[in-house]
């Protein structure tokens, strides 16, 4: 149950930081505040929503071995 704890804590530091590194970059300020966004706005979140969700992937498995290391 602990190890869940951490992991939850961790992911929570990833998302916190990876938000906060987006909002000091006047481009992603800007798509925030607009009702509409253009192609090349789409297809920059497109393109970073893909990355975020081959890291958080990676991060899963990486979690996972190390959960399945402290079991055995």
């Amino acid at each position: 149950m602990f190890e869940l704890l951490i992991t939850l804590v961790e992911r929570v530091g990833i998302i916190v930081t990876i938000a906060f590194i987006l909002t000091r970059f006047r481009f992603f300020r800007k798509m925030f505040y607009q009702d509409q966004l253009n192609r090349q706005q789409n297809l920059t979140i497109l393109v970073v929503n893909a990355f975020m969700d081959k890291v958080m992937k990676e991060e899963e498995r990486n979690c996972i071995h190390f959960l399945q290391a402290s079991y055995c």
